[in-house]
């Protein structure tokens, strides 16, 4: 596994993240005026039920909270809602397989490119609702509210299925809030965002009881 510490990897992390949000401002240029609802410029409605939003995680946050969980490496690493991948390319760099669930073709076929790029071997992207697949294999759980319609009932009704000790992490939601089933374990946030302007931890993990 490529060491996080190193001065090459880095680069390549941030080239990551800049292929991502480029790759997303054309989507959203695509996509308006259905993009404006979000009033954001990476952001747009992507096509699939229930009415999914891409909004693209900060991959320093993610990046973040996973070095500092430290979390065996053999776990299967799961993004509910991969969009274009930010979340799985973080990933990348501290499990030995990770794989996205993307109902939208367009944003997975441009993951995938963005993968080939970097040459991110243990990196797979699936066009599949992940509320139609098994998520028992996955140790370790990532999601961004995939989706807006029966979000809480449908969200916690698939978690249960998850195994106990399962760690889900989850930026901006609350879990606490919608399931019983899981226990809070830690929060992070953006540390040169919030020294700068002292804002709350935007990333949650939690696990299965």
């Amino acid at each position: 596994m490529t060491s996080i510490c190193k001065l090459g990897t880095l680069r390549k992390i941030v080239s990551l993240e800049r292929s991502v949000r480029q790759a997303a401002r054309t989507f959203a240029s695509q996509s308006t005026p259905a993009s404006e609802k979000l009033n954001m410029r990476e952001s747009f409605m992507t096509n699939g039920p229930r009415q999914p939003g891409y909004v693209a995680t900060p991959l320093r946050s993610i990046f973040n909270a996973l070095k500092e969980l430290k979390l065996p490496k053999n776990n299967q690493f799961a993004d509910l809602g991969s969009g274009l991948g930010m979340v799985c390319f973080a990933a990348s760099f501290f499990f030995k397989h990770v794989t996205g669930f993307e109902i939208d073709p367009r944003l997975r076929t441009k993951a995938k490119q963005i993968q080939r790029k970097f040459g991110l071997q243990n990196v797979q992207f699936l066009n599949k609702d992940f509320l139609k697949a098994d998520l028992r294999p996955y140790k370790t759980i990532f999601l961004f509210q995939p989706f807006v319609e029966g979000f809480s009932r449908l969200m916690v009704e698939k978690l249960k299925e998850t195994r106990s000790g399962t760690f889900i992490i989850s930026y901006v939601v609350d879990l606490r809030y919608i399931s019983t089933d899981i226990v809070f374990h830690s929060n992070y946030t953006d540390r040169l965002r919030d020294s700068l302007c002292g804002n709350p931890p935007d990333t949650f993990v939690f696990k299965r009881r």
